[in-house]
């Protein structure tokens, strides 16, 4: 009698290890699951961070774009002659142009609370109110930038309908090429329906030629700075610096000759660089700070005092002092849901005009 045949073998898979099968696919999926919602937020919060920010990105592009194309057409003029009156023995540049850095405080133009720094020069950038001028892309034109806290009603259509909104607002100072005001003789600087005397050419129509150029700018900070070619001396980052106190005046650079016997050397020249930088917020966060400080200046309240932004070698330790001063208030306000978005947008500008002359010391 023949042995019957062995059953074969199940081929089959045990319960048991099915449910530990799925039970590694499961997790399998859920890391994968995991890693594609972080990418996706990740994505996302990229997204909104470009677009909430975009005109402030535009904006800080405007600048950089026009300010390297700042211009003084300077000119060698005959000071003095020898005896006979024929011969010439002194020369000196001159320019009726001007290019000028100022604390944005010191501007009596407008009216409103002006964090950082303004800056305005003359640029051939063509733009004119009048149809015979269109055409001439190339007139000479004054720019000018600078930060204001105001309200939105004077710049709004009339057909809006809205609550007032006042935001911090990076300002372009843009008048027509027939109305510059830079040919004006400053002795005659008065307005004759006012009475009023200024002391700087943009005065005269400051508020009625500026424009907004985006919102929540909270300041904006200029540094004139030399050619690289210039720093030499083992001084490194300060020695590039052309003004201690950020300002600079092309027709007085480094202030009052007493001050600094090179300054009438550097008379109508264009500072090289221009370090350029601007710190924004989004309007999320401009609406939660409204809420919590009303509908006045909080710029003040941030803890930045009135040396802030006076020092140029204390640059980076007053752009530090901002941004923990936003961390800070980011830190003190989460139980309120409240987060201060911000982005500090910094550049070193160099102007195609600058025809840096470096002063030949004194032997005294």
């Amino acid at each position: 009698m023949k042995n019957p045949k062995p059953a074969l073998k199940s081929q089959a898979f045990s319960l048991i290890e099915l449910m530990v099968s799925m039970t590694i696919l499961s997790a399998i999926m859920l890391m994968f699951v995991g890693i594609l919602d972080q990418t996706q937020r990740s994505w996302e919060l990229a997204q909104g961070r470009v677009s909430q920010f975009r005109e402030a990105r535009v904006a800080f592009d405007i600048i950089t774009k026009n300010l390297g194309q700042a211009t003084l057409n300077t000119y060698v003029e005959q000071e003095e002659t020898d005896e006979d009156n024929i011969t010439p023995t002194e020369f000196e540049v001159k320019s009726e142009l001007n290019f000028q850095i100022t604390y944005s405080d010191d501007l009596s133009g407008v009216s409103g609370d002006r964090p950082g720094h303004a800056l305005f020069f003359q640029a051939p950038l063509g733009v004119s109110h009048r149809s015979e001028y269109g055409q001439l892309s190339n007139l000479m034109n004054a720019r000018g930038y600078y930060v204001i806290f105001n309200s939105d009603e004077p710049f709004r259509p009339c057909f809006v309908e809205a609550p007032e909104r006042k935001r911090y607002r990076l300002m372009e100072y843009l008048p027509p090429s027939e109305e510059n005001r830079v040919y004006v003789n400053h002795a005659e600087n008065v307005d004759t329906g006012t009475g009023k005397f200024f002391t700087d050419w943009w005065e005269h129509d400051l508020e009625e030629y500026s424009r907004p150029l985006a919102e929540n700018i909270l300041t904006l900070v200029f540094m004139p700075r030399k050619a690289i070619a210039e720093i030499d001396g083992g001084g490194g980052r300060d020695e590039a610096i052309l003004s201690k106190n950020y300002k600079y005046d092309s027709q007085y650079p480094l202030g009052d000759a007493s001050q600094d016997p090179n300054s009438s050397l550097l008379k109508h020249q264009l500072p090289p660089l221009v370090r350029v930088t601007m710190v924004a917020i989004d309007e999320t966060s401009a609406i939660r700070l409204e809420e919590k400080y009303g509908d006045s200046p909080f710029f003040d309240r941030l803890g930045m005092s009135g040396n802030w932004m006076k020092d140029s070698s204390q640059y980076e330790d007053d752009i530090d002092d901002l941004i923990e001063a936003l961390e800070e208030t980011s830190a003190t306000t989460s139980s309120e849901g409240m987060r201060i978005r911000y982005k500090v947008f910094s550049t070193t500008v160099a102007i195609q005009g600058a025809k840096w002359m470096t002063p030949i010391p004194s032997n005294s």
